[in-house]
């Protein structure tokens, strides 16, 4: 019962350098992506989110309160169309 290893692992094993070259450079991205310093998240023109004004990343039931909001303001229609 017991499955073959995929190639890619036996490649990683092969290759620890380029492995952990390829980890140090998703961190790299994971860490500039995170210290942007400002972004705005928006629906039908209406800011859920903005990093410059908070300075912090938002609260995903942040993000869904204030979006339920907006569209029961403008409705099921508007609904519809998103």
């Amino acid at each position: 019962m017991r499955r073959p290893s995929p190639s890619w692992l036996g490649q990683m094993h092969e290759n620890k350098f380029v492995v952990a070259g390829g980890v140090y450079a998703l961190d790299v991205v994971a860490q500039t992506m995170k210290a942007i310093n400002g972004f705005e998240m928006t629906y039908n023109g209406h800011v859920l989110h903005s990093k410059l004004q908070s300075g912090k990343f938002p609260e995903p039931a942040e993000i869904i309160a204030r979006l339920t909001a907006i569209m029961e303001k403008e409705g099921p229609k508007a609904a519809a169309n998103a």
